[in-house]
């Protein structure tokens, strides 16, 4: 498929399924450390010599990415506006978010944000040495509501996907 071996490295300990490791191992030669680096040297010396690299945060923020030439970087997450982008256009180094990646958790943290304001659990976060018997006001659940979603993205689809289960 390719003139040569992939160099493959996945910077952090990983959570990838054998199916996908296995995959990755069919490109090329994959190193998968399982510890996070602890600098932005440690993590381009890692990624040294790579030509595609499987990092979360650690390295971005501190400026390691810049230590790179000629990369290949997936991300598991979209917000890379923190990347200066002409940084990596001189360094050859293309950067590849992964829009989706974390629709679930984040649909079902937006469903419980919900249920928190209705139902005013915020009130009683962290809240000690209540007066016994004291209870939560009345409040209304979401039971029978309508819920506006705005934009069809990742989230916003599966928000809505979500939301139509109890109808």
């Amino acid at each position: 498929m390719f003139d040569k071996k992939l160099k493959i490295v996945i910077t952090q300990p990983s959570v990838l399924l054998n199916d996908q490791i296995k995959r990755l191992k069919s490109l090329g030669d994959l190193y998968i450390h399982d510890t996070l680096p602890t600098s932005a040297e440690e993590w381009a010396t890692i990624c040294q010599g790579a030509d595609v690299v499987c990092s979360g945060l650690a390295g971005l923020k501190d400026g390691g990415i810049y230590l790179l030439e000629n990369v290949f970087v997936s991300l598991p997450f979209v917000g890379v506006g923190f990347l200066d982008t002409q940084k990596l256009k001189e360094r050859k180094i293309i950067v590849s978010n992964s829009p989706g990646c974390n629709k679930d958790a984040v649909s079902e943290w937006i469903m419980n944000m919900m249920l928190n304001l209705f139902r005013k659990f915020n009130v009683f976060l962290n809240a000690k040495n209540l007066p016994e018997g004291e209870l939560p006001d009345f409040t209304l659940g979401l039971a029978g509501k309508n819920v506006t979603v705005l934009g069809r993205g990742n989230i916003g689809s599966t928000v809505k996907k979500y939301a139509r289960l109890s109808a």
